[in-house]
């Protein structure tokens, strides 16, 4: 059986690996709030994703459709009122006897052991297109506080039972329920429905710690380098480091074009040549320049006597554009100044 990661093109494995490492940071304020209390040390913990209890759910799929259910997890800042890290997704369940078993083991670690941090749990019914794509529609979600104000290594350490609330996590981030305590007060539950889960540090995670980001929920299955991979999908259950090798780089040289001497060299080519160029010039005249994949556009007055002035003095780039900013001699603004003090010195 072939895996879906070995049909990639090696541009496809690059993007899925730019797509992992997207991760969002946490506010400025709470990493603060968190050093005050003296939380620099980062730990790891384990999220053991049971199944999901859903009666107000469709037993049966609609004629011709194929549905699926699948959880997504985030870590939400509920002082900021903004998620971060990374949404995690699992693999699409089906619904049996009103319940979905998911089955699955998460890990993450973080510094941010603080009340204000808060797991977010969604379960979202994916039906499938005629494409093939996937329609992603929210059936509820819940949430847990993960920490306590003891600082303690997790306050909801634990099994846990939590009611699915109507709505979309999004609701979270209404300014009026900006500092609630107690959500369960504000949000209403989906009757009878509900998601068994279990809270636990995971201290064989300090070894791999720097393995892969901070608040970012991983799965058994998920490939992080560095460590061996477990054929059962545990690999950050108990954690192996590959042996580390020592590499000694003697020279290292970055190209990158075009170079800022290439570019002036180019802009001055193409300035002098659309001036020698000229012919017939109006008082209303746009001047186009075309500079690699960037158009620049700009209204100059100028006389045929200037012109003719300017085709006969080799352009060069003053000092003081030189010392600029590497981006700001892109502005039209600069090249259009210095062709024309280079006009009104002949004059």
């Amino acid at each position: 059986m072939v895996k879906t990661e070995d049909t990639l093109t090696a541009a496809e494995r690059w993007k899925q690996a730019f797509d992992r490492g997207r991760v969002i940071p946490p506010s400025r304020h709470t990493t603060l709030l968190a050093g005050e209390k003296h939380l620099s040390e980062s730990r790891g913990f384990e999220l053991s994703l049971s199944r999901v209890t859903a009666p107000h759910l469709p037993q049966e799929a609609p004629e011709g459709q194929d549905v699926s259910y699948q959880l997504r997890a985030s870590l939400l800042d509920g002082l900021q009122q903004m998620f971060f890290g990374q949404t995690w997704k699992s693999s699409p369940q089906k619904l049996k006897n009103g319940k979905i078993s998911f089955n699955q083991l998460l890990y993450f670690h973080t510094t941010l052991r603080i009340p204000e941090v808060l797991l977010v749990l969604e379960l979202v019914e994916l039906s499938q297109r005629a494409d093939s794509s996937h329609q992603a529609r929210g059936r509820g979600f819940t949430l847990l506080r993960l920490f306590g104000s003891t600082a303690t290594p997790a306050a909801s350490e634990g099994s846990h039972r939590l009611n699915l609330h109507h709505g979309s996590p999004r609701s979270l981030l209404q300014p009026c329920l900006k500092n609630t305590a107690q959500y369960d007060q504000v949000l209403r539950p989906v009757e009878g429905a509900h998601l068994d889960l279990t809270v636990k540090s995971h201290s064989a995670l300090a070894s791999a710690l720097h393995l892969f980001p901070e608040n970012v929920l991983l799965c058994g299955d998920d490939e992080v380098p560095g460590l061996v991979d477990s054929p059962s999908g545990g690999a950050l259950l108990k954690p192996k480091l590959l042996p580390s090798l020592t590499v000694t780089l003697s020279d290292l040289s970055l190209s990158l074009r075009p170079s800022v001497e290439s570019f002036e060299n180019q802009l001055l080519q193409r300035v002098n040549a659309d001036c020698l160029n000229t012919e017939e010039v109006h008082s209303d005249t746009v001047n186009t320049l075309k500079v690699g994949q960037c158009w620049f556009k700009e209204t100059f007055l100028w006389r045929l006597t200037q012109l003719q002035v300017l085709a006969q003095v080799p352009l060069t780039l003053s000092p003081k554009m030189r010392s600029s900013d590497p981006y700001e001699y892109m502005g039209t603004h600069f090249v259009l100044n210095e062709l024309y003090n280079r006009i009104t010195e002949k004059q």
